[in-house]
């Protein structure tokens, strides 16, 4: 499923975790992926992608393989394979061809990773920092591009969506 326009934007509420984003459980987890133009057996995928592909199995990669090229800050759900934390990926398109991410990237890719998971009924959103790492981003830039992401939405206590923005701890 691509995240498309929706009747009414979700209400979301927000809350920072430091720790392992693969022991924590949710409806579903944002993958910070690229835009899905390279195929998955020429990647050699690493940090969080690299980790959940060893989690799924096949089964996530070949859903999304068949949704063919992504546009930069795109999402789409599939399913989380053989992983048992959470129901659904969804995969974002934070990089771009030259495989860097962009604070633009990083909030269009928040915005409709929380749009796909209104789609999906998904209450609880792990979003690990998309775009540190591989995509050239700081911690501090990902988080600031995710805030900028989720601005796009009203805040609730008791809202439609729960986004646990992740980071590992400091060295």
């Amino acid at each position: 499923m691509v995240a498309t326009g929706t009747s009414a934007p979700p209400t979301v509420s927000v809350s920072r975790h430091t720790g392992d984003l693969f022991d924590m459980t949710a409806d579903a987890m944002v993958n910070p992926w690229n835009r899905n133009f390279i195929p998955r057996p020429l990647l050699l995928a690493r940090g969080v992608s690299g980790q959940l592909k060893k989690l799924t199995g096949a089964g996530p990669w070949d859903e999304l393989a068949k949704l063919g090229i992504m546009p930069l800050g795109g999402a789409a759900a599939t399913s989380a394979g053989d992983w048992t934390n959470v129901e659904n990926l969804i995969h974002v398109a934070g990089l771009n061809w030259r495989w860097r991410a962009t604070p633009t990237s990083v909030a269009r890719s928040t915005r409709n990773a929380v749009l796909c998971a209104q789609q999906i009924r998904a209450r609880t959103l792990l979003m690990p920092l998309i775009g540190a790492g591989t995509g050239g981003l700081t911690d501090a830039q990902s988080e600031s591009a995710i805030h900028a992401g989720l601005a796009a939405f009203p805040t609730r206590v008791n809202a439609a969506v729960h986004v646990y923005i992740v980071s590992l701890p400091s060295a």
